[in-house]
């Protein structure tokens, strides 16, 4: 341990922090006290050596805060996979380190949130935690509060695939600073930022590099392919149908039933209760009504669709030859992103 000031924590705080052990033991007979002594020395350690030479009043908040944290990924088995505890390495004694500033206002409610982000985003997709560090990292050195991290973290996420968030994540970017928003969105300077959200609010497949694209783009475009079968499991256990309804779509599988996002940054399809879809599934196209089909670059290997469902700028089909949802634009991203 090369922290001065998590040892003397430690030192000072030995029988609390004894006590916080034995408790999390008693509640969760799954603590290994190993993979604690790990997150210990691996991820709070390398954060704290930030703050040696700094009072006890600013270094025991962030220590504490730290040690339950770590205690919690241990209860909860978190730290039994590599994977994951190289991403814990990278988030504490990188991106934590970074904005060291920000996480001493409130160091429970940052590792909290941050936690739980990232657990949500490597659920979706173990590539996803990575690419919201690599977002983040263009914007750390100008967040200035608490407040403002957690704005920007989430529209990271939307921008790292979590599709779900991008009404959420919108919003947020029409309250942040212009220049907090600008490095977030890499918007160039000759770019207005209030137009620029107003299109992109319009445009679920506009990003800053296509609306600077010049190229014409074709009617449809092969978008996302959502969900999997395998004969080890998948996300769908039928050959899916989808439907759109209130500016959604959703998906039926077998009994279960999904609500599927789609943007230019990712995708989600997420469970929901399948009573919630029978009220759409009045609205199915029939196939016959989507042409064009052998057009669509990178739909070679679809001869028929099973079902389609529409949306203003997006087109969603589903073949008996595949369990995934196509996922197609139906708008000119060109004309739509023009500024």
């Amino acid at each position: 341990m090369k922290s001065a000031a998590l040892k003397h924590y430690l030192k000072v705080e030995r029988d609390y922090c004894n006590q916080m052990v034995a408790s999390v033991r008693h509640q969760s007979q799954s603590l290994d006290a190993a993979e604690f002594s790990w997150f210990l020395s691996d991820c709070l350690d390398p954060l704290m050596t930030a703050l040696d030479g700094r009072s006890n009043q600013e270094t025991f908040p962030v220590a504490l805060a730290g040690f339950k944290h770590g205690l919690e990924l241990a209860a909860l088995n978190w730290l039994k996979n590599d994977a994951k505890k190289e991403l814990l390495q990278q988030l504490w004694s990188g991106h934590y380190r970074e904005i060291i500033a920000i996480v001493q206002q409130e160091p429970a409610k940052t590792f909290t949130q941050t936690g739980n982000l990232l657990s949500h985003l490597n659920a979706l997709d173990p590539g996803y935690p990575q690419e919201w560090l690599a977002l983040m990292s263009r914007v750390t050195g100008v967040l200035e509060d608490h407040a403002q991290l957690t704005q920007t973290g989430l529209v990271c996420a939307w921008m790292a695939g979590l599709a779900h968030y991008r009404e959420s994540a919108l919003r947020q970017l029409a309250t942040l600073p212009e220049t907090l928003a600008r490095k977030v969105l890499v918007l160039p300077d000759a770019r207005d930022l209030k137009q620029y959200l107003g299109e992109l609010t319009s445009n679920r497949w506009l990003t800053v590099q296509s609306a600077a694209d010049d190229n014409p783009v074709s009617t449809h475009r092969l978008k996302a392919r959502v969900g999997s079968c395998t004969l080890l499991g998948g996300d769908l256990p039928a050959p899916p149908e989808v439907f759109a309804g209130d500016g959604q779509f959703f998906v039926r599988s077998g009994d279960l039933a999904w609500q599927l996002y789609v943007d230019a940054y990712g995708s989600s399809l997420l469970p929901c209760d399948p009573n919630d879809l029978k009220r759409h599934m009045s609205t199915n196209d029939q196939a016959r009504k989507f042409s064009g089909l052998s057009q669509v670059p990178g739909l070679q290997d679809i001869s028929d669709i099973a079902s389609t469902a529409r949306l203003a700028d997006t087109v969603a089909l589903t073949s008996a030859e595949t369990f995934a949802i196509i996922v197609l634009s139906a708008v000119n991203t060109q004309s739509s992103g023009a500024g």
